[in-house]
């Protein structure tokens, strides 16, 4: 029994030794750091073309326009009568929807709530009967949105 245990103890003791050297090593800054650190020292030579100006008025989107048939109801109610529009989000929580829909009104943005007959809670970043405008307002929209898109109702 006695040289089972000191047995056990010796690998214990070979194994934690081993780890430890394992993990020291890794926090240890490397010998060919110092040469790479002179090197960067060093200024080097840049050729530098100016940029050219961005415009001043966003591209339109050439995405695709989703149509759709359904009939969207406002949260107060109301009936959904424009006929473009950028939505930013689409929830299953009234909740998370009128989060996101507050968020862009602290912006500025004239953003609502609507649900459609499948019980979705849609968030539109902007509406119109323009649909060069809201191919605009899509580019606008991605800018912090990725995921919007175009939504036509008929």
């Amino acid at each position: 029994m006695k040289k089972f245990a000191s047995i056990v103890l010796g690998l214990l003791f070979a194994i934690t030794a081993f780890s430890q050297k394992y993990y020291q090593s890794m926090y240890e800054p490397a010998d060919n750091d110092k040469a790479t650190q002179t090197e960067m020292k060093q200024p080097k030579e840049v050729d530098i073309q100016p940029m050219n100006p961005a415009p001043a008025k966003l591209q339109e989107s050439q995405d695709k326009i989703s149509e759709s048939t359904d009939v969207y109801t406002k949260i107060d109610g109301s009936k959904v009568t424009s006929i473009y529009h950028v939505v930013v989000g689409s929830f299953q929580s009234k909740i998370n929807a009128v989060n996101l829909c507050n968020t862009l009104k602290n912006v500025g943005k004239n953003s609502f709530v609507a649900q459609n007959q499948q019980g979705m809670f849609r968030v539109f970043y902007y509406s119109t009967d323009v649909e060069s405008e809201v191919r605009q307002a899509l580019t606008e929209a991605r800018t912090q949105y990725p995921d919007a898109w175009m939504l036509k109702l008929k």
